[in-house]
């Protein structure tokens, strides 16, 4: 066995004990007070994902496939494709592949392709819209969380362990991908704000902080540490643009406020909570030890980390304009 591989082991079985540790008692998560008079509701996606074997939860990764669906990893290994409607079994949904226990982390869309993270394998992989696997991308140590930018159609992704623990970027087209350090620190969870240009990183330390897509600086970092052990991280948009959705490890999830730096607890009583993800319809994925509940906002509000396609076109249109009158 290489010296990596056995480095990544140990590294990946330590991380298990440590979330075994921190595993609450199996509940379920309900709106707080506070949640329900901001006009949240809270659905059940999908329940009864495996959790058999040294494992710390079920459902992990989340993606929508350009083919239609939602597709979710789980931590003993399996890749699953769902229909985007509530009160799903992952028992009823045949496994398109499975990856090996505790190897499929982080899952994101790009390109017609869908991107998983592999923990211990170290890589990060393309798979086909239905979940099998397509190629190798990139070796990146202890890979977890990844994000996807539709503007530049890169790859971030977080390796929060090693040498140089950190947020990196990764061209997938490219004829060599490779990782390049994009942020240093232990993070885990990723979303990309595309219309401010913005990564949004949930740190170990239970801080988020913001990173310029353009220069890569820090722009943003919360004021508090949010308590619970952050993991996965959204975006709020229209009535809640300025808001961040984080997902705890302690079956919690907040609402904070970038305008005052304000806390907002809006739904308690979890088990353990991991990646979140927007779906295209607005609402928010949340992940649960062995389910995924689906947080809706209050009319004309939702969540979100990528715009429509007609939304980049555009986007894309005005930086052209912008470079053309810069070359004059």
């Amino acid at each position: 066995m290489k010296p990596q591989t056995r480095n990544i082991l140990a590294t990946g079985a330590a991380f298990v004990l440590a979330l075994i540790a921190s595993q609450p008692a199996h509940a379920g998560m309900a709106l707080t007070t506070a949640g329900t008079n901001a006009g949240f509701t809270l659905t059940t996606f999908v329940d009864g994902f495996p959790t058999t074997g040294p494992v710390c939860c079920g459902p992990l990764g989340i993606a929508f496939p350009s083919s239609g669906g939602v597709l979710v990893s789980d931590y003993p290994g399996n890749l699953r494709l769902f229909s985007d409607t509530d009160g799903q079994h992952a028992g009823d949904v045949t496994p398109a592949q499975n990856y090996g226990s505790g190897n499929p982390t982080g899952l994101v869309a790009l390109g017609g392709y869908v991107y998983l993270a592999e923990q211990p394998a170290g890589q990060i992989v393309r798979l086909n819209n239905d979940g099998t696997f397509s190629q190798n991308v990139v070796s990146l140590y202890f890979a977890t969380g990844i994000a996807a930018d539709p503007v530049t159609s890169l790859l971030y992704a977080t390796s929060p362990f090693g040498g140089s623990p950190g947020v990196y970027s990764i061209d997938p087209a490219a004829s060599t991908p490779t990782a390049t350090l994009f942020a240093s620190g232990g993070f885990d969870g990723l979303t990309v704000d595309v219309s401010n240009r913005i990564i949004y990183a949930s740190g170990f330390d239970g801080y988020i902080r913001g990173f310029s897509l353009t220069s890569g600086s820090q722009v943003f970092v919360s004021a508090t540490s949010i308590p619970g052990g952050i993991d996965g991280v959204a975006l709020g948009t229209g009535g809640l643009a300025g808001k961040l959705f984080v997902n705890t490890n302690a079956g919690t999830v907040y609402q904070y406020d970038r305008a005052d730096d304000s806390l907002l607890l809006i739904a308690s009583g979890g088990s353990r909570g991991d990646f979140v993800t927007a779906d295209p319809n607005g609402t928010v994925l949340l992940t649960q030890y062995d389910s995924i509940l689906r947080l809706t906002a209050p009319q004309g509000s939702g969540f979100g980390d990528a715009p429509e396609p007609g939304t980049v076109v555009m986007l894309l249109s005005g930086l052209g304009v912008l470079a053309f009158r810069k070359r004059r």
